[in-house]
């Protein structure tokens, strides 16, 4: 069996490719307020269950469109 290392020496035995998007906390907010039409004084309790629910929504459509940028990590946690 071949042994493959990295720059620091550590041995490399799988790599990890993520499709990673990103959402903005506040910009989904804002979102939550204007879908339940609310103004920015006006009192509406939000919790991050309500920014999780609303980023899962989301993303399933972004991983559908496979429009992420991609990265690439050994079990080390090294990117490549």
């Amino acid at each position: 069996m071949t042994t493959i290392t990295n720059n620091d020496g550590d041995i490399v035995t799988r790599i990890n490719v993520m499709q990673i998007f990103s959402y903005d906390v506040d910009q989904i907010v804002q979102q939550l307020r204007e879908d339940n039409r609310v103004g920015d004084n006006d009192d509406l309790v939000l919790t991050l269950d309500d920014v999780l629910e609303r980023i899962k929504y989301l993303s399933e459509d972004d991983f559908m469109a496979n429009s992420g940028q991609l990265v690439f990590q050994d079990e080390n946690g090294n990117d490549y």
